[in-house]
């Protein structure tokens, strides 16, 4: 049973929520709305303050489930229209909700099936990215993040938010991946993005170049990768790339240069 959050917060989320009603979703309770394998849960809260929610929302409802789906808005300073996919946590400070140096279980599937789809449907003007780990909450289950970008107008446009909830409705069914954790690039991880729509690789946690990149952090991202077949590392985004190379195959995984798969 999938978990779909919609934060009462967010003008982008309500939007895709609004969307979601047209798949038939029907009320089962106050701020409650289920169809099938998936249920809607309205919170009050902003979604990346939303810690643990899963646990409030199964005693709310006595229904399990088995991954989390966070409908939600994406800011950046530039405004550029853009629909993003990827995953919780921290690496280091949790500025931004969740915890410190604590990471979410990755939906590497859903990260690279939502890239696929917002390409497929993404209205002309907007951009279509993977971004790095970012931002909370924390949670016990697997969870992807699907946002509408960058600004209170995009927020609100119908046709994002109609894409955005075919993109969510697409996750509620999701097909065996080759796992992978990505190393490296930037912030909106143009080498993983492309992997993701070039390639049968999924691309769960992303450590960018802008985190401290060390044992400790690897480790972390592998033991939540809720699987890994290999790391892929943007080469030439990545400081010290030989040293990091060494440790993650010191810890016994297959390291691949992300140019070489594409």
């Amino acid at each position: 049973m999938k978990l779909i959050i919609v934060s009462r917060k967010d003008t982008a989320s309500l939007n895709i929520f609004s969307n979601l009603l047209n798949y038939g979703y029907k009320e089962i309770s106050e701020g409650y709305y289920k169809k099938n394998n998936a249920v809607i849960a309205l919170i009050n809260e902003d979604s990346i303050f939303a810690n643990y929610i899963e646990k409030k929302i199964e005693k709310d409802i006595n229904i399990k489930f088995d991954s989390i789906i966070f409908a939600s808005r994406h800011s950046s300073e530039k405004k550029i229209p853009t629909l993003t996919a990827h995953t919780p946590g921290n690496f280091g400070k949790a500025d931004y909700g969740g915890k410190d140096g604590e990471l979410c279980f990755s939906m590497p599937e859903a990260n690279k099936k939502a890239v696929q789809k917002m390409n497929e449907l993404s209205p002309q003007d907007y951009a279509v990215s993977m971004e790095a780990t970012h931002h909370g909450p924390i949670t016990d289950l697997p969870s992807v993040f699907v946002e509408i970008g960058s600004s209170e107008e995009n927020w609100k446009d119908e046709k994002a938010g109609e894409v955005v909830a075919e993109v969510i409705q697409s996750l509620l069914d999701l097909k065996p991946k080759k796992k992978a954790v990505g190393i490296g690039g930037g912030h909106y991880c143009p080498k993983f993005t492309e992997l993701a729509l070039k390639t049968e690789i999924a691309v769960g946690h992303v450590l960018p170049k802008y985190v401290e990149i060390t044992e400790e952090t690897i480790k972390k991202a592998l033991e939540k990768n809720s699987g890994v077949d290999l790391v892929v590392m943007d080469w030439k985004g990545t400081p010290k790339r030989s040293i990091i190379k060494n440790t993650v195959e010191d810890l016994g995984y297959e390291v691949v240069k992300a140019k070489n798969l594409l």
